[in-house]
């Protein structure tokens, strides 16, 4: 069962780093279908990658008070939703707060991951 668990561990904080890594490329195919310039899709990986830096200040205290299994869950259910609204996001404000949102949650793999190995 623990091989389990830590397999899951490693796939949802693998696809959460892909997450990150794959909208780079396509950053200016997204500008153009939108119509927004390239400073703004840099925006909506600026923001993800500081909501996924800060929101370990407020997923890991959260661990301990409701235990790590539903930090977990919820957090990855949380990352689900926002990363799957993001998919039928046509405005520039919409995906903005989107990967913001998603990105708070995308932290929850290694926030309870990492307290393992203290």
């Amino acid at each position: 069962m623990e091989w389990v668990v830590t397999l899951l561990m490693s796939l949802g904080g693998l696809v959460t780093l892909m997450s990150v890594r794959m909208i780079a490329p396509s950053l200016s195919v997204i500008g153009e279908d939108l119509g927004i310039g390239e400073a703004e899709t840099q925006l909506t990986l600026s923001i993800f990658v500081l909501a996924f830096a800060f929101s370990s200040l407020i997923l890991t205290p959260l661990t301990e008070v409701f235990g790590r299994r539903t930090v977990w869950i919820l957090a990855s259910l949380w990352y689900l939703l926002w990363n799957t609204v993001y998919r039928f996001a046509h405005t520039k404000s919409l995906i903005v707060t989107v990967r913001f949102l998603a990105g708070l949650s995308a932290r929850g793999e290694f926030a309870v991951s990492c307290l393992d190995m203290i």
